[in-house]
């Protein structure tokens, strides 16, 4: 079994559109556009195929701010959220503000949507309720067709019809609606951006957790968890789970080197893992807050693959949090995993390298096994309601943009009271 880690695409940029604070996400979904609505009056009367240049978009809406002195709203925030003064937005609110900087942001805000989104760069849209994640897939064209949405309400048994006019738009292929209680604290506050369209590259990473359980860029490998307990969380669980996941690091340095080093992994399973000097190559951050987030960051032994690294790592990680048992055909199944990996074997050396790696391997796994064991990591799991993985994603192969799907770990023991945007876990068959 060989699990698919995604990796970060290189000069992908992310973006955050969001328009009339959201009212037309269905819409956008739907349709699989995104769009704006800056300079709709202007392009109405535009005669030309091609988009306008940014000099004709400057004098128009120069003109337009003149003539009309009129206030433009060029990005919202969410209504509840201005009402709540202790997240101090309330200065967004003031009208002054607003007019003096709605022109210029204007034509930057048209700018950025024509000349900046490139094609195969992630774009989040959202509403007070969902956060959507989809691959822009065309340039900024002009669109003069209403577009529309059958929105059906259940408490009414009726169907609305959403309208979409907005002209200035972009082909975008959506993911799954994600909940907004699903967003860490660190991307909290840029999805309140001002301005209609405004970059994320800053919080790539944490727009990435949302969508894929594991990944990579460059050397490091990226992965998350989701603590779903309401409750107050148990110190020992919490310190028992970050020495695991350093344990788990320890045991993938040792398969990928092809040393099998048994008496270190013995030191491993029995011994203090501060024993062992990782540096920065294993940092996190953690967001106790029952529920909560924590995000990882491993760097890679050198010389390693870091996909091959990350697909073993976590296939080990899966096999503690689900207290997957030696004997099984679950167990079976991931070590034939890791053997796919470690092992890349010519036909001259297939007879004898088989039988010494299917031998350590198994050794190993089986040490491994008991260290999940003693250390009772499925238990941890059990009591902090655990997801490796923040959000599910059935479409996350969209946004990758090369093609690959993120595995999927299924654990017995994670227990998400939630409804269908439940943590994604791998699918190791445990």
């Amino acid at each position: 079994m060989t699990p698919e880690i995604v990796s970060f695409t290189e000069g992908q940029r992310i973006w955050l559109v969001r328009a009339s604070g959201g009212k037309h996400l269905n819409n956008f979904i739907h349709n699989n556009v995104v769009a704006i609505s800056h300079i709709d009056s202007f392009l109405s009367n535009w005669q030309h195929s091609e988009l306008p240049s940014l000099a004709h978009i400057t004098d128009f809406v120069n003109e337009d701010q003149e003539s009309k002195n009129k206030r433009i709203i060029v990005g919202e925030v969410d209504d509840e959220l201005l009402l709540d003064e202790d997240l101090g937005f309330e200065e967004l609110k003031d009208d002054g503000y607003e007019k003096s900087i709605s022109a210029i942001n204007r034509i930057n805000q048209a700018d950025t949507f024509i000349s900046k989104i490139g094609v195969d760069d992630l774009i989040v849209t959202l509403d007070k309720d969902y956060i959507v994640i989809g691959r822009c897939s065309s340039d900024a064209y002009i669109g003069h067709d209403v577009l529309m949405y059958d929105n059906f309400n259940q408490s009414t048994g009726k169907v609305k019809v959403e309208t979409l006019e907005y002209k200035l738009r972009r082909a975008v292929k959506w993911g799954e609606p994600i909940s907004r209680s699903l967003v860490g604290s660190a991307l909290r506050k840029p999805l309140l951006a001002r301005n209609t369209v405004s970059n994320l590259d800053e919080y790539w990473d944490k727009v990435y957790s949302l969508v894929f359980p594991v990944f990579t860029r460059g050397d490091a490998v990226y992965f998350s968890n989701r603590i779903n307990r309401v409750e107050a969380i148990s110190t020992r669980a919490v310190s028992r789970l970050f020495e695991y996941v350093a344990d788990t690091q320890l045991f993938a340095d040792v398969i990928v080197s092809g040393t099998f080093d048994f008496d270190l992994i013995g030191r491993i399973v029995s011994g203090d893992v501060f024993e062992f000097d990782l540096g920065d190559r294993s940092t996190s951050q953690a967001e106790f807050m029952s529920p909560g987030n924590i995000y990882y960051k491993i760097i890679k032994p050198g010389g390693v693959d870091a996909k091959k690294y990350a697909a073993i790592f976590i296939i080990l990680l899966g096999l503690g949090i689900s207290g997957c048992k030696q004997d099984s055909s679950e167990f079976a199944e991931a070590t034939a995993g890791i053997k796919s990996f470690v092992f890349q074997r010519d036909m001259a050396e297939e007879r004898d390298d088989f039988v010494t790696a299917d031998a350590g391997t198994d050794l190993m796994l089986r040490q491994f096994t008991e260290l999940s064991n003693k250390k009772k990591i499925a238990g941890v799991a059990k009591n902090l309601k655990l997801g490796i993985g923040i959000n599910k994603s059935s479409s996350n192969k969209i946004l990758s943009g090369d093609n690959v799907k993120a595995p999927k770990v299924q654990s017995k023991l994670t227990a998400i009271d939630d409804t269908k945007l439940i943590s994604d876990q791998y699918d190791l068959g445990l």
